[in-house]
C-alpha cells in the first residue's frame, strides 16, 4: 500500500466515525433543545394562564361590577325590585361593556331567593328559579362573597364573574357578568400565540340542554369548542387521552403538536372544564431532521472530497478540512445566536431573559447585591397595528429597541418578553435608580417622532430583588406594577412603593 492508500485506510474510517458521532451529537442536542423549549414554555404557559384569569378577567370584570353597583340609585331600585328603573340604569353600562368587548354576553341581576330579577341582555325573561341549575348562584347566595368561575348554563358555557349586592350588611342578591368562551380562547391566542381548545366533562350533556360545537370524546371530556384545524388530529387521542397527563403528542400528516392541559376554575357541582393548549412542534422536528440529514450529507461529501483531494495532494485536503471546520464553527455560533435572539428586534428573547434573570437572582443571593427589574409595555399598541398596519407596528418596536439600547449600560440585560412587552434587568441598582432609568426610557419614547405615527407612549412597572425571591415572585410583582401603571392612565411609571 502506498502512502495515499494508507492515509485513506486510516483517515476515511476516522472521518466516518467522527462525522457519525457529530451527527448523533447534533441529533441528541437538538432533541434536548426541543425538550427544554417544551418544559420552559409549559411553565410559562401555566404562569401566564393563571395570571390571565386572575388579572385580565377576574380583577378587571369584578372591578366593572363594583363600579356598576356604585351607580347612583342602582342598589335602591334593586332593593325595590323596580325592573324598569333598574334596566334604565344598567343598560348604558351594558352597552358600554359590549362596545369595549362584544364577547361580554350576559349581565344578570339575581334575587336572594334564587330567582331572576333582570336579564339586561334579555329583559323580557325573568322570574325563573335560575339558582336551581346554577351552583355558582347557590354559592354566592350562601356565602355572600365575590366569585369567578367557568359554569354551564341553559344556553352554553360562560366564564362568569359575580358580585354580591349588600345594603347595611344585608344580602339582597347578586349581579353577574358572563363572557363567552371564545373571548377566553381568542385572548389567550393573542397573548400567548398558542391555540387552545375547551374541554368539558361529558356528563354536562346529560344535565344541560346547551349547544355543543362538536362531539369529539377525549376520556371523560368532550371537545366544547375549537378555533384551530388541529381538532382534525384529535381522533388519534380519543382512546388513549389522559387529561391529567402533563402532555400528549399527536401527529397528523406532516404536523406534530404538543397538547398541554390546564384545568379552569369551576364550582363544585358544575361540570369540570379544562383548556387544552396546542403547541406546534413541527418546526422544531423539521429543524432536527434537516440538521441530521445535513450532517449526514456533509459527512458523505467530506469523505468523497477527501479521497479526490488526497489522490492529488495532501495540502489541499488539509486546507479544505480547516475551512470546513471553520464553517461548522460559524454555523454553530449562528445557531446559538439565533436561539437566544428575538428575530425582529435583535435583542434577547424570552428564553435568554429567563436564564439571565435566574443568574441575577443567584448573584444577588451569593453577594448580597441589589438589582432592579423593569417591565414596560407600549400603550395602545393594537391601535397602532390596526390604524397603520403591522409593518408600521414592527418599525415602532424596532425603533423603541434602538432607543432603549442606546440608553442602557453594557452589563444591563434587555429582552423582548412578547408582543409589545419588554424586560430590563439593571444589576447593582435598586428601585430608586431603576425609576430614574424607567423615566428616561418613558420620556425618550414619548418625545420621539415615529415615522408618521402619532405620539407613541409606554407604561413601566419596576420592582427590586428581595431576599428569598424566586423568578415567579419577582415577575409577579413587576407585572402587578405594570398593570397598575396601565390602570392609572398609562404613560407612567409605577414602582413597589407607589
Amino acid at each position: 500500500m502506498n502512502l495515499q492508500q494508507k492515509a485513506l485506510a486510516i483517515v476515511i474510517p476516522l472521518i466516518t466515525l467522527l462525522t457519525a458521532g457529530y451527527s448523533y451529537f447534533v441529533y441528541v442536542t437538538t432533541s434536548e433543545h426541543i425538550e427544554q423549549i417544551v418544559a420552559t414554555e409549559r411553565e410559562q404557559l401555566h404562569q401566564q394562564h393563571t395570571h390571565y384569569f386572575k388579572m385580565m378577567i377576574d380583577q378587571r370584570y369584578q372591578h366593572e361590577l363594583r363600579q356598576l353597583l356604585i351607580t347612583p340609585g342602582l342598589v335602591d331600585v334593586f332593593a325595590r325590585q323596580d325592573r324598569a328603573a333598574l334596566l334604565d340604569l344598567a343598560d348604558p353600562v351594558w352597552r358600554l361593556l359590549r362596545a369595549e368587548n362584544p364577547n361580554v354576553a350576559r349581565l344578570h341581576f339575581h334575587r336572594a331567593d334564587g330567582t331572576s330579577l333582570l336579564r339586561v341582555h334579555l329583559p323580557r325573561r325573568y322570574g325563573d328559579d335560575i339558582a336551581a341549575l346554577r351552583p355558582m348562584l347557590q354559592t354566592i347566595h350562601a356565602n355572600h362573597q365575590p366569585i369567578s368561575a367557568v359554569e354551564m348554563g341553559r344556553h352554553g358555557l360562560f366564564y362568569r364573574v359575580m358580585q354580591p349586592i349588600m345594603v347595611d350588611g344585608n344580602y339582597l342578591g347578586a349581579v353577574e357578568l358572563g363572557l363567552s368562551m371564545k373571548f377566553v380562547t381568542n385572548a389567550l391566542r393573542h397573548m400567548l400565540g398558542i391555540e387552545s381548545l375547551i374541554l368539558i366533562g361529558h356528563k354536562a350533556l346529560e344535565a344541560y340542554d346547551a349547544p355543543i360545537d362538536d362531539t369529539v370524546r377525549l376520556g371523560d371530556y368532550i371537545l366544547w369548542s375549537s378555533s384551530s384545524d388541529i381538532r382534525k388530529g384529535l381522533d388519534a387521542l380519543q382512546k388513549g387521552f389522559d387529561i391529567n397527563q402533563d402532555a400528549n403528542v399527536i401527529t397528523h400528516g406532516t404536523q406534530t403538536h404538543l397538547l398541554h392541559t390546564s384545568h379552569m376554575p369551576t364550582i363544585e357541582g358544575s361540570p369540570k372544564a379544562a383548556m387544552l393548549f396546542v403547541q406546534d412542534l413541527t418546526p422544531y422536528i423539521e429543524k432536527r431532521n434537516h440538521t441530521l440529514f445535513g450532517a449526514i450529507i456533509s459527512a458523505v461529501l467530506v469523505v468523497v472530497i477527501f479521497i479526490i483531494t488526497l489522490r492529488l495532494t495532501l495540502s489541499p485536503l488539509l486546507s479544505n478540512l480547516v475551512a470546513t471546520n471553520r464553517k461548522l464553527s460559524e454555523k454553530i455560533d449562528e445557531v446559538t445566536r439565533l436561539s437566544i435572539t428575538d428575530p425582529l428586534t435583535q435583542i434577547f428573547n424570552r428564553v435568554q431573559f429567563n436564564h439571565s434573570l435566574s443568574n441575577a437572582i443567584t448573584l444577588a443571593e451569593r453577594y448580597n447585591t441589589p438589582f432592579s427589574l423593569l417591565m414596560f409595555d407600549l400603550d395602545h399598541f393594537k391601535r397602532i397595528n390596526d390604524d397603520y398596519g403591522h409593518p408600521a407596528g414592527d418599525r415602532v418596536l424596532i425603533q423603541t429597541t434602538e432607543i432603549v439600547t442606546r440608553l442602557l449600560r453594557s452589563n444591563d440585560t434587555f429582552a423582548r418578553w412578547g408582543g409589545e412587552e419588554f424586560m430590563v434587568i439593571l444589576p447593582h441598582q435598586g428601585v430608586d435608580e431603576g425609576r430614574i432609568v424607567a423615566e428616561k426610557i418613558r420620556t425618550l419614547i414619548a418625545d420621539h417622532s415615529f415615522d408618521g405615527i402619532e405620539h407613541v407612549t409606554l407604561s413601566v412597572g419596576i420592582t427590586q430583588y428581595r431576599e428569598g425571591d424566586d423568578i415567579e415572585q419577582i415577575l409577579h410583582r413587576v407585572d402587578i406594577n405594570l398593570y397598575h401603571a396601565k390602570q392609572q392612565g398609562r404613560n407612567q411609571t409605577i414602582a413597589d412603593q407607589d
